[in-house]
């Protein structure tokens, strides 16, 4: 719970500010969403994500799927770029300590003068370019800029990271 205070937004309010949202940027429900049910249809249920995970939906045809099927693309990439990235960190840097692995963030620990090159490594592959070309809705890639944040005795005192200026 960021910053100590509960967020509750009825199902009422939260519809409007979808249909704010949806107000601003029509094109996600004439164009996306409409590819999603079209992919549906024509590859038996199934969408690939940005990576080649093919899911397949079983439940009844309709607006429940339909929303399931809306959110998967979107909601599945984020944490397997965050996987992956914390393969190719792990071979890039061997010694690092995981810490955990959330959906969009990864902790580790490290000597402090080891942080800068961490630090480096870690953001580079955070944003490691998406290639959308396997997926069932192509699109450009796209880049998903990544945050350093570094505490030094407990989580509460993340603070944003500054890396060093090579002179």
């Amino acid at each position: 719970m960021k910053f100590e205070k509960d967020l509750v937004v009825s199902e009422y309010k939260a519809g409007q500010l979808l249909d704010i949202f949806h107000e601003y940027t029509p094109r996600i429900r004439s164009v996306f969403h409409e590819a999603v049910r079209y992919c549906l249809q024509r590859e038996n249920r199934t969408l690939v994500n940005p990576f080649g995970r093919p899911r397949t939906f079983h439940e009844r045809w309709g607006e429940e799927l339909f929303r399931e099927a809306y959110a998967d693309i979107p909601q599945s990439t984020v944490p397997e770029q965050t996987k992956m990235a914390a393969l190719r960190i792990w071979d890039r840097l061997p010694n690092i300590r995981w810490v955990s692995e959330q959906h969009d963030s990864l902790d580790w620990m490290c000597k402090p003068e080891e942080f800068d090159h961490y630090a480096k490594v870690v953001k580079e592959e955070m944003e490691k370019v998406i290639d959308f070309s396997k997926c069932s809705i192509p699109r450009d890639p796209i880049r998903i800029p990544a945050e350093v944040k570094v505490a030094k005795e407990n989580y509460k005192d993340f603070v944003d990271y500054k890396f060093e200026v090579a002179a």
